[in-house]
C-alpha cells in the first residue's frame, strides 16, 4: 500500500501502538523516526524504528573514565557547555526546530522522509519536523495527530 512515517519527539501513549498496529493491519508499512525513550510497545509496533536524537549531549560516559581524572573533567565540562547551549536553543528556536537538526543529521531518517506518501506528526515537536520534510518530499501528505491519518489510511482502504 503505502509507506507511513511518523514523527514522535516524547514519550508515546499506547494509542500510537494501536494506531501502528491497525496501519499495518491495511497493509500498510510504518516507520517510526523517534528517540530511544518512546517506548518499547511503540517501537515494537513499528516495521522499522529509526532512532534520533537532539543536537545537543554528551549520553553516558564512555568506559574507562575515572572521576576526577583529566579525561572525566572534559566529559563533564563538555556536557555542561551542551546542557547551556541547548537550553539556549530551546529559547531561541524553539524544541521543535532542534529536535530538525537532530533529525536532519541522519541519513536513514532523512531517506525514509524523503520516501514516504504520509508523513504524521504525532505530538507538537514534531510539527515542524513534518513541515520541513514535506517541502523537501512534495508528493507526501503531511498530517498532524495520529486521529486524521488513520482517517486519511482508511479513506484510502475503503476506496
Amino acid at each position: 500500500m503505502s509507506h507511513v512515517v511518523i514523527v514522535v519527539t516524547r514519550p508515546a501513549a499506547a494509542l500510537v501502538a494501536h494506531s501502528i498496529t491497525r496501519l499495518r493491519d491495511h497493509g500498510h508499512e510504518v516507520t517510526l523516526v523517534a528517540p530511544r525513550v518512546v517506548g518499547a510497545e511503540v517501537i515494537q509496533a513499528a516495521d522499522r524504528h529509526i532512532e534520533v536524537s537532539r543536537p545537543f549531549g554528551r549520553g553516558p560516559a564512555p568506559a574507562g573514565l575515572v572521576k576526577g581524572r583529566p579525561r572525566w573533567v572534559v566529559h563533564v565540562a563538555k556536557g555542561v557547555v551542551d546542557k547551556g547551549t541547548s537550553a539556549i536553543g530551546n529559547r531561541t528556536v524553539g524544541p521543535g526546530t532542534l529536535w530538525w537538526h537532530g533529525i536532519r543529521r541522519s541519513n536513514a531518517a532523512r531517506e525514509a522522509l524523503g520516501s514516504a506518501d504520509v508523513m504524521t506528526a504525532a505530538d507538537a515537536n514534531a510539527v515542524y519536523t513534518v513541515w520541513r520534510a514535506a517541502r523537501d518530499n512534495v508528493g507526501a501528505d503531511a498530517v498532524n495527530g495520529i486521529g486524521p491519518t488513520m482517517d486519511l489510511v482508511v479513506d484510502d482502504v475503503r476506496a
